[in-house]
Parts: structure tokens; C-alpha cells; sequence
């Protein structure tokens, strides 16, 4: 009898302690969801100021031809209004915890005008996330343009 006591406690505090960790990684999952959505609406609205606040000062960017970006240029080239998203989707979107690292993977879908030319980009992404004081910052994002 003491033995199956024994088992049941031992049960039911390995399920408190599985539900707890679910719990932390879904509450960290939608913060990571929720910084890529705010992400999205800082590139719609050409806010540089709300962009800047979610990249880490050391921020590199891998664009879709393979350039490499630091943070200045990357919050240039959302400051440049003749680039017009007028939408951008993700899909798919994925997040995987490594402590204080998050890393984020999702296919997208951008729609808009370049330089008054109309546009529909189809790719992937990979975004790093780094919790640095209390608050996730991007350190790296890397694009890969797709065709349909």
C-alpha cells in the first residue's frame, strides 16, 4: 500500500512538473510569436524606432540575395517608403527554446510595391532571439526567397 502511495506521489509530481514546463514554453512561445507580429507591423509602417527596440546592437541580417546587413542598414532599408509592404504573412511559424535563446523559423509571404512596381515574395526565415536583461532582442535574422 505505501508503495503504491509512493508511486502515485511520485506520478503526480512528475505531471505538476511537465505541466509547469509546457506551460512556461507555450507562454514563451506566444512572446515569440508576438515579437515576430510586432516585427512585421514596424516593417509595414516603416517604424524604425519599433524595429530598432527588437534588435540587439551586435544585429546581422542575411537578406534574400545573400547579402549581409548590419543593423543600420537593415533599419535603412525599412526607412526607405519607396520599398511599400502592403502585407506580410507568416506561415508555419515555429519556436525552439534553448534556455535564453529562441529560435524562430517560418515560411512568409510578402506582398507590396518596389519602387512603384508590384510585388509578391514568396521565402523563409530563421530569426534568433537572444533574452538579454529580461528582454528578447533578435541578434540575427537570415531570409531565403522561394519560388511557388
Amino acid at each position: 500500500m505505501h508503495r503504491m502511495i509512493a508511486t502515485l506521489l511520485w506520478l503526480l509530481s512528475l505531471s505538476l512538473a511537465m505541466g509547469q514546463h509546457l506551460a512556461q514554453k507555450t507562454t514563451e512561445d506566444s512572446a515569440m510569436v508576438g515579437l515576430e507580429n510586432a516585427w512585421n507591423q514596424a516593417e509595414l509602417h516603416h517604424d524604425v524606432k519599433a524595429a530598432g527596440t527588437m534588435m540587439a546592437d551586435p544585429f546581422v541580417y542575411v537578406d534574400g540575395q545573400g547579402r549581409l546587413l548590419n543593423k543600420a542598414q537593415y533599419l535603412a532599408g525599412i526607412a526607405d517608403k519607396s520599398y511599400h509592404e502592403e502585407e506580410i504573412r507568416n506561415e508555419d511559424l515555429k519556436v525552439v527554446m534553448f534556455g535564453d535563446t529562441a529560435i524562430v523559423t517560418s515560411a512568409y509571404t510578402t506582398r507590396g510595391t518596389d519602387q512603384g512596381k508590384p510585388f509578391v515574395h514568396h521565402g523563409r526565415f530563421v530569426d534568433v532571439w537572444v533574452k538579454l536583461n529580461g528582454r528578447w532582442l533578435c541578434v540575427s535574422s537570415q531570409e531565403t526567397r522561394m519560388t511557388r
